[in-house]
């Protein structure tokens, strides 16, 4: 893929190391230099639809906030996880959460094979 382009294969047609493989490469490309705003989204869009087609694949739920409930996480690269319903970031203090988030995470990434 270069860096002006956003795949368009069908999701369905994918396997799951295609998925993460797509998934990754955006990712880094994210992360890098992208030369539009209107480029940087579509390929965030794209990038939110492989890890939901990636996530219905495997037989696991992400864990709760235990502030609000809400089931979804985000984290830039070095920062804590923070809570997309609340906000709440984690600390030290929430560790049992953090390794539950990320053993939810490498499930995902490892195709429903992350250690338990």
């Amino acid at each position: 893929m270069t860096d002006s382009e956003v795949p368009k294969q069908e999701l369905e047609e994918m396997t799951h190391k295609e998925l993460r493989e797509e998934w990754e490469e955006i990712v880094e490309q994210i992360r890098g230099n992208i030369p539009s705003d209107t480029h940087r989204d579509k390929l965030s869009e794209r990038r939110r639809k492989l890890w939901s087609k990636m996530d219905s694949r495997v037989d696991i739920e992400p864990p709760a906030c235990h502030e609000c409930g809400h089931k979804s996480w985000s984290q830039q690269m070095g920062d804590a996880k923070i809570c997309s319903g609340c906000g709440t970031s984690l600390g030290s203090e929430d560790i049992d959460l953090i390794k539950d988030i990320d053993n939810y995470w490498e499930t995902v990434l490892a195709g429903g094979k992350a250690n338990a």
